[in-house]
């Protein structure tokens, strides 16, 4: 059981701190919060420290605290700093580089201090695994941290208000100064003697009583606010540092706030200790915190600690922990807080003399020293006389009525008086009295004057074995830690010590003993009823939870393949979640059913055993051959059959294709039965097939609709080389695009290389007129909001102007038409000659983008075309040649096409003209509706 008694030990980290027991001193709880501002890398001049490394104040400062804590078991300490890394929630290994690690923001919030160790009884080396000197060589689990940083400022006030936080069992603004479900979290809350107070030092005449309201400062002195009484436990924060406030605060308000801290409607004292590191004596910084920190304002004299290396800090921090350890002092008072009062003066009020014999002796009672260091008797003192003959020693010399002539004895009774009363010749003899403790009585003997001797059993512990050990009248009645384990861990397990170094004290350890009752005034003998309530461990799972008590978290867990259809990976334990680490692979070779590379397809790169054939071995089957089926690799062939033309051994021969496979007028040829290719045709061969070396083969591309590729580029089917199988291409690699044109990847097309393809090559104030990008006339023109620009210039739409039979509009007003409005059946007006001739327009005539067809000129002629950034005002009007008409109320005289703009509204605009095909489908409609000539 011996190894399970240590698990014990372990199993109880959740308690902060427990009691002083009778003859312990009371522990105080310190904070030592630790300066990491750049200039903690300066040297101390005075050599490397003890521990190691190089002179600089911070390895200085490591060393000394390392040795503290190592040294002193009488406090519970706590370790921080200055946040270093304004991120994340409390300190793990990642949050501290070897010398390096971030720098924290300047500000006077609560966020400026970071705690990497808590107050945790017991557990001081938490603090010494952040100041052994390991230069952050974290283990697996993240046990081995390092207190670095010196890169940033020196937030003092911050780092007060945070450490404020800590004591109060608060978060920082926007951190976790450390997670309410680990030990040593809310340190004061959680202490037993949180609500012990004693009378406080130095308090005036009057003064409150009620902790809960009170002034804690030292410089109070009124009557009212004063403190009375001050929390039994000293808690304490050191502040170590090297130079003054740098972002704007004041630390003496930091750590007057401390003197007033509230938890639970009660008011502590928390002091602030300040040592100035390589800080000359007497510093107003260092003295002004020291005094608002709980100091009193000594006339000459330096409250705050000074040092200028390691040996000086180990001083000055020894010198604050002596003064704050409270040990029980002789002054009927119970100094540290077990709820005894003067117990390590256990002869107190005891009966004792003065030393002296006969009549000299007087008997009093032990009594404390003034300074409380111990016991004296108040016995007084006297002085002897001449011998008489009285059966008394007058001269106190032991003898009675020595050297008197004719003295005789007068028999008296017996008393214990150092005196022979019945005169025979002894002193003091058969004379006894009761004595002992509550229920174990005894008797004690009179020797030379003094009861000595008691016969009555010492209380002691109580043993559940039906007696009454420490003699308070019941026999047993407790309660104490039981388990219901059988044999404890294996050898090597962290369990069974704590100390191992893989101990991990923060770790959420689920474990603990039950509880078994020892039943009152039973027997003897008397035994212990059943274990119960007892947490024992289990198996490890995912919860970020210890459940197998072996102080790591969910260590073992995971592990499983969860590779999916997009990555090779296996199940990892992240937080107390499971997660899958699966990465994208550089390729899917493996077949396993999964699509390594994220490609969209699965197993896509497997290689069979023995390729190229990737023939195999399978029972009763012939022409097997590997392949990867459903993440398997299997070997599979065909059962015997009657050869056909397939390229395949059909019938397990060893011969291919062998014998009259193919019906009449064809043959087999190309893993198929083939026809011969027609001479007599345009088409050699039916739809789907294609001629190759004087038969029709199957078209491998026939009915193959290639997909897109990733990039978005549009493929086309490609025959290969032997004219059986095909592939997908970029329709781009293939296409041959005459000079000046370039194919568009999209569409697989050929399109003028310019601004008509390219329409961004044009400046905004550019238009582009049959490729090239020309000055828009009409950029900047602003028209009136009926009228429209043209070249430049504004005109008038046509959309509500009447004209008469024998003229048209254009640009806004009627002229005569030179044919006099007399062409029909789809002819138009030649202005060049003033005679009706065909319309060469869309059927004969067709323009680039950027050119109208202009029917008036010999029928129909590509121009520039003028409606080319132009916007007709109103809705729905179009631009035909630079006239703005209403294609439903208007159709303009000799049949002119309609062509539509891009835009609408007035003013004028730099859109181009609308395409081709709708100006054709506009001219049908003008000429259903009758257009005039």
């Amino acid at each position: 059981m011996k190894t399970f008694i240590a698990w014990l030990g372990a199993a109880t980290l959740a308690v902060v701190a427990t009691p002083a027991r009778a003859g312990e001193p009371l522990k105080p709880y310190v904070v030592l919060a630790v300066d990491t501002s750049g200039s903690m890398n300066e040297s101390t001049g005075a050599g490397a420290p003890s521990c190691g490394g190089s002179d600089t104040k911070l390895n200085h400062a490591r060393c000394a605290i390392n040795r503290i804590v190592n040294s002193y078991g009488d406090m519970v300490f706590g370790l921080g700093r200055f946040r270093m890394q304004m991120g994340g929630t409390f300190p793990s290994c990642t949050l501290s580089g070897a010398g390096t690690a971030g720098t924290s923001t300047c500000n006077t919030s609560t966020d400026m201090f970071e705690l990497l160790a808590p107050l945790v009884d017991g557990e001081n080396q938490l603090a010494a695994t952040w100041t052994n000197g390991t230069i952050n060589t974290c283990t697996a689990n993240g046990t081995d941290p390092e207190l670095w940083g010196a890169t940033g400022n020196t937030p003092l006030e911050g780092t007060l208000r945070g450490a404020k936080s800590y004591w109060q069992g608060a978060q920082a603004q926007n951190f976790t100064i450390w997670p309410s479900g680990l030990p040593g979290f809310a340190p004061i809350a959680n202490d037993p003697t949180n609500t012990a107070f004693l009378p406080k030092i130095g308090k005036p005449a009057t003064c409150n009583p009620n902790p809960a309201t009170c002034d804690n400062s030292a410089s109070c002195t009124s009557a009212t606010n004063c403190c009375c009484l001050e929390q039994c436990r000293p808690y304490v924060v050191i502040l170590l540092t090297d130079g003054a406030e740098t972002c704007t605060g004041d630390p003496a308000l930091g750590a007057a706030s401390l003197l007033a801290t509230d938890v639970s409607n009660r008011r502590y004292r928390v002091e602030t200790k300040p040592i100035g590191f390589g800080i000359a004596a007497g510093n107003s910084q260092i003295e002004s915190i020291a005094h608002a920190g709980g100091a009193a304002d000594l006339p000459g004299i330096n409250e705050g600690f000074y040092a200028q290396n390691e040996a000086d800090l180990q001083l000055a921090i020894s010198s604050i922990l002596d003064d704050a350890i409270k040990t029980e002092s002789c002054n009927n008072a119970d100094d540290d807080c077990d709820t005894a009062i003067d117990e390590d003066f256990p002869g107190k009020n005891g009966t004792c003399d003065n030393g002296k014999l006969g009549a000299c002796r007087r008997t009093g009672t032990l009594v404390c020293k003034a300074d409380g260091t111990g016991l004296q008797c108040n016995a007084p003192d006297a002085s002897g006389s001449n011998e008489t003959c009285n059966n008394v020693d007058d001269d106190c010399d032991g003898k009675v009525d020595e050297g008197l002539v004719g003295c005789s004895c007068t028999p008296q009774g017996e008393q214990c008086n150092n005196a022979d009363d019945d005169c025979d010749g002894n002193i003091d003899e058969g004379i006894t009295r009761p004595c002992g403790t509550g229920t174990c009585q005894g008797t004690e003997t009179c020797v030379a004057g003094v009861f000595t001797g008691c016969t009555a059993q010492q209380p002691s512990s109580e043993t559940c074995n039906g007696l009454d050990d420490n003699c308070d009248g019941v026999r047993d009645g407790f309660t104490e830690a039981c388990s219901n384990m059988t044999t404890g861990f294996p050898a090597g397990d962290p369990r069974n010590n704590p100390g191992d170094p893989s101990h991990n004290p923060i770790a959420q350890n689920i474990c603990h003993p039950g509880q078994r009752t020892c039943p009152a005034n039973v027997g003897p003998p008397n035994s212990f009823g059943s274990c119960l309530g007892e947490q024992q461990p289990r198996t490890e799972v995912c919860n970020n939870l210890d459940d197998d008590c072996d102080n790591k978290i969910d260590e073992g867990t995971g592990g499983a393949d969860c590779s999916s259809n997009c990555g090779v990976g296996t199940t990892v334990c992240v937080n107390g979640q499971i997660e899958c680490n699966s990465v994208v692979q550089p390729n899917d070779d493996s077949c396993d059913g999964n699509d390594d590379d994220c490609d969209g397809q699965i197993d896509e790169d497997w290689v069979c055993d023995n390729p190229p054939n990737c023939g195999c071995t399978a029972p009763n089957e012939c022409n097997a051959v590997q392949s990867c089926v459903g993440g398997q690799v299997v070997c599979s062939g065909q059962s015997v059959a009657q050869e056909s033309c397939n390229c395949d051994d059909d019938d397990c021969d060893t011969k291919v294709d062998e014998g009259s496979l193919c019906g009449a007028g064809s043959e087999c040829k190309f893993c198929q039965c083939a026809a011969p290719c027609s001479t007599n045709s345009e088409f050699p061969c039916p739809m789907g097939k294609t001629c190759k070396e004087g038969v029709c083969i199957v078209d491998p591309c026939f009915g193959v609709d290639c997909p897109a590729a990733p990039n978005g580029s549009k493929q086309v089917c490609q025959v290969a080389a032997n004219g059986l199988d095909h592939t997908c291409v970029d329709a781009c690699s293939v296409t041959q695009c005459p000079t000046t044109f370039v194919c568009i990847p999209s569409t697989g097309e050929c399109k003028p290389d310019d601004c008509t393809t390219f329409p961004d090559r044009c400046a905004a104030n550019q238009v582009c007129i049959n490729g090239v990008c020309e000055t828009n006339l009409c950029s900047g023109v602003n028209c009136p909001s009926d009228q429209y620009c043209v070249a430049g210039q504004c005109y008038s739409s046509c959309a509500d102007v009447e004209c008469a039979n024998n003229q048209r509009c254009e640009l806004g007003k009627c002229i005569d038409d030179p044919c006099g409005g007399k062409c029909t059946n789809g002819q138009v007006c030649n202005d060049n000659t003033g005679t009706c001739t065909d319309d060469n327009c869309g059927d004969v005539v067709r323009c680039p983008q950027g050119q109208w067809c202009n029917p008036h000129n010999n029928g129909g002629t590509c121009e520039d075309d003028p409606c080319v950034g132009t916007a007709c005002p109103g809705t729905g009007q179009v631009c035909i040649g630079g006239t703005c008409y209403d294609p439903n109320d208007f159709v303009p005289d000799g049949g002119v096409p309609v062509r539509v703009t891009t835009g609408g509204g007035g003013g004028c605009s730099t859109g181009g003209g609308a395409g081709l095909g709708v100006a054709l489908a506009l001219l049908v409609l003008a000429r259903k509706r009758g257009g005039r000539s």
